[in-house]
């Protein structure tokens, strides 16, 4: 159903009658709540958002090196130092491609977008409820769920560079 966000007064599909807030303004209501008890040192969560991407492609439509190189390797570095399992970066990328196979074989965000907000959701019970991922990695995911809910391209290119990070990921010692 269609609704409009209190705060930002924009439109998005509520998939509960009682949603008040778009997913954007949802993520910051919670960004500035309860945290956890699990945060990251203030330098390596400066490291990390100045490693996230706003876009996927260039000026002329080609994608970012850094979604495949580099920050993927950094990125994978600092999940490590937060004590991110490999297990839950592959459980959150199998709900990606999930929703970017949706997209591809309906042809469009539109059918895909539920399953993004269902992973939203389930980062949200993680992070804030059970506080099994830490902050860095929760910013990193909601940066990038928001820009893969605009367009299937965008989704297509978040998974690849969600799969660029955990193949990056350092064996366990």
């Amino acid at each position: 159903m269609k609704k409009n966000c209190i705060k930002c007064k924009k439109e998005f599909d509520a998939i509960k009658d009682f949603y008040k807030y778009c997913s954007k303004c949802q993520s910051e209501r919670i960004l500035k709540t309860d945290m956890g008890k699990r945060e990251i040192p203030a330098n390596q969560n400066d490291d990390l958002h100045d490693l996230l991407l706003n876009s996927y492609v260039d000026s002329n439509g080609n994608p970012l090196k850094e979604i495949y190189l580099e920050v993927p390797d950094k990125l994978a570095n600092i999940f490590v130092k937060e004590e991110l399992s490999i297990k839950q970066l592959r459980d959150f990328l199998k709900k990606i491609a999930n929703a970017r196979i949706k997209a591809f074989s309906k042809k469009g965000i539109e059918s895909a977008r539920p399953l993004l907000y269902e992973c939203e959701n389930d980062l949200k019970y993680q992070f804030l409820r059970r506080k099994v991922i830490n902050k860095g990695f929760f910013d990193f995911m909601v940066h990038h769920l928001n820009l893969a809910k605009e367009n299937v391209n965008n989704l297509d290119y978040f998974y690849k560079h969600l799969d660029s990070i955990l193949c990056s990921y350092p064996e366990k010692k």
